[in-house]
């Protein structure tokens, strides 16, 4: 659970990860926007508007993973963002540390 004030908004988030799987975890989250502002309400289309994600990551070695998650947030006309990340650790014997390139969308 979590909270934020934007601009004439309150954000919450209500959300949840689970274990499915040896390799997989899935996420979904629904987030309330409200306000008292009537002007930010219009363009919101109501109050609350619902931000609504699930995603999935699947991970394999020690420190490898690829996720993608699907967002949806009515505001302003409505808006879907799918956020693509893959991260691929490489322990590096003789220096005792993670290598860790991230790819992101």
């Amino acid at each position: 659970m979590q909270w934020r004030h934007e601009h004439n908004q309150e954000r919450y988030w209500f959300g949840t990860d689970q274990v499915l799987t040896d390799h997989w975890v899935g996420r979904v989250s629904f987030s309330p926007i409200t306000t008292d502002d009537p002007a930010t309400e219009a363009l919101n289309g109501g109050s609350p508007a619902w931000v609504i994600e699930g995603g999935a990551d699947y991970y394999w070695g020690s420190y490898n993973f690829a996720s993608a998650t699907v967002v949806r947030d009515p505001r302003a006309g409505g808006l879907w963002v799918v956020p693509m990340r893959v991260r691929l650790g490489v322990w590096r014997l003789a220096e005792q540390s993670w290598r860790s390139p991230r790819v992101s969308s």
